[in-house]
């Protein structure tokens, strides 16, 4: 027997070394590769993101081999899609594209856009998320219910970034339902840094079918801070966006693009030229699909206030937010228009808070919804 195992113990030592030198072998030739790529990258001019790169691609191959959703969103006190027998289809709690397994932040969400509010209470954001993101108890687009709907949408002070005990969302619903004792039920649509081109897209996607009696867009500040970055050809539509969705081109095409010509139109000085002109395209476009989907549409113009941001880097953007405040104004007096507008900066009992130029506080979140409410029952009993 000795004779015959030293034998068989040098042959699988031998299989070893050499499947040791294969590993090494191919080791060697993927970094070789890595090295190739890279370099022809950087000689054609191209720019790459190469750790960004390498985490989305690590997170794509963790999000593949853990579970849906992670245990602690599985149970999260959210509300959950329809599971009403024979509809054994709407059984996901939540969107695969908001699933969550490290840290809470904007998603991508194909046909609505970035979606994963963000306010007070960061690390339980997502508890209070619906399917799509968004912050409600409730998942209208699949059991919409016997209610009178609102739909509302605008920026970070409309989901209530600094508002822990209640948006204008639920406030607007809890006063309306207990003034006219009917069922109301408000639909937040609002999005952090979301423009009125956002807005419109949260509506026609998620919003319209639900034939709401009115759209609310509670906004301006966003447009006119962020439309002055984006391209004039953009500018003039009024497709206005938020900076963080050009950086996710970049990493998800990996320096495959024009880097020139990208460079070129999104670093130039910010400029207000065509800005006025795709603002109130926007609103007259939203206008006209609210009503398609038989709502009465409100512009409602945010508070703000440009000294809370008195010499910070923000200072400069919130003053042309200021001056963009001045040139819509004699826009409105100038055309005429059937817009049904609603200025908040007129009324001096809703207040901004410190170091803060459009986040309101809670007191003022609670009045803006009593003035929404004012006018919305105003409107119905004409009717």
């Amino acid at each position: 027997m000795v004779h015959l195992t030293a034998p068989l113990r040098l042959r699988s030592f031998a299989r070893a070394l050499r499947s040791r030198r294969s590993s090494i072998r191919e080791i060697l030739a993927a970094m070789i590769l890595a090295a190739a790529v890279l370099l022809g990258y950087r000689l054609t001019g191209s720019k790459i993101e190469l750790s960004s790169r390498l985490h989305l691609w690590y997170a794509e191959k963790e999000l593949r081999v853990r579970q849906l959703f992670s245990a602690e969103s599985a149970t999260a006190a959210n509300a959950a899609a329809s599971t009403a027998p024979g509809e054994s289809d709407f059984r996901l709690e939540r969107s695969p594209f908001l699933s969550i397994v490290g840290e809470i932040g904007f998603r991508y969400h194909p046909l609505i856009d970035m979606t994963g509010t963000q306010f007070l209470g960061l690390d339980h954001t997502f508890k209070a998320w619906d399917f799509f993101g968004f912050r409600n108890d409730f998942n209208a687009y699949f059991d919409p219910g016997d209610y009178l709907y609102i739909v509302i949408t605008g920026n970070s002070e409309a989901v209530g970034a600094a508002h822990r005990t209640g948006t204008i969302a639920q406030d607007l619903q809890e006063i309306l339902s207990a003034r006219s004792g009917k069922k109301y039920r408000v639909l937040n649509l609002a999005m952090n840094s979301a423009t009125t081109a956002n807005e419109i897209n949260y509506f026609v996607n998620l919003g319209f079918n639900l034939h709401p009696r009115f759209v609310i867009s509670h906004s301006f500040a966003m447009d006119t801070y962020y439309g002055r970055f984006v391209p004039p050809l953009f500018r003039k539509m009024g497709l206005f966006y938020y900076q963080i969705e050009r950086d996710w081109s970049k990493l998800v095409h990996a320096g495959n693009y024009d880097a020139k010509l990208f460079e070129d139109e999104t670093s130039r000085p910010p400029s207000e030229r065509y800005l006025l002109e795709g603002l109130t395209r926007n609103l007259q476009r939203y206008r006209a699909i609210a009503q398609a989907s038989g709502a009465k549409f409100i512009f409602g113009i945010q508070k703000f206030d440009e000294s809370r941001v008195r010499g910070t880097p923000s200072e400069e953007g919130y003053v042309e937010v200021r001056h963009m405040y001045g040139e819509f104004q004699s826009w409105l007096r100038d055309h005429p228009n059937d817009l049904d507008v609603i200025d908040f900066n007129k009324f001096a009992d809703i207040e901004v808070g410190p170091n803060d130029p459009i986040h309101t506080t809670q007191a003022s979140a609670r009045r803006i919804a009593e003035i929404y409410a004012d006018h919305i029952l105003a409107l119905e009993g004409k009717q």
